[in-house]
């Protein structure tokens, strides 16, 4: 966790210039350990918030900035989705 909070306070735009796996990588992960992109995953999920803002909350968490939410949503929708498909395989 250490580790993860020492990347995200590093806030380089470095971390939204990676390859859309390794940007995926990173979105899975901060929707597990950052500190606003998974309370808005759990909101996303209850139906109360959209794929844009959960974005907007995994672009804070990043960068400490929203100003990537737009180019996120897409790879916040596909990693959402996998881990959905993941959830559902293993009940």
């Amino acid at each position: 966790m250490n580790q993860l909070n020492e990347e995200l306070a590093d806030h380089s735009p470095t971390h939204l210039a990676a390859s859309d796996d390794q940007l995926a990588g990173k979105v899975r992960l901060v929707l597990a350990q950052g500190r606003h992109a998974p309370v808005a995953l759990k909101h996303y999920r209850a139906g109360r918030v959209g794929s844009d803002e959960v974005a907007q909350y995994v672009s804070y968490d990043l960068t400490g900035n929203t100003d990537s939410a737009e180019r996120l949503t897409f790879i916040v929708e596909q990693v959402v989705a996998q881990l959905e498909m993941e959830e559902a395989t293993t009940w």
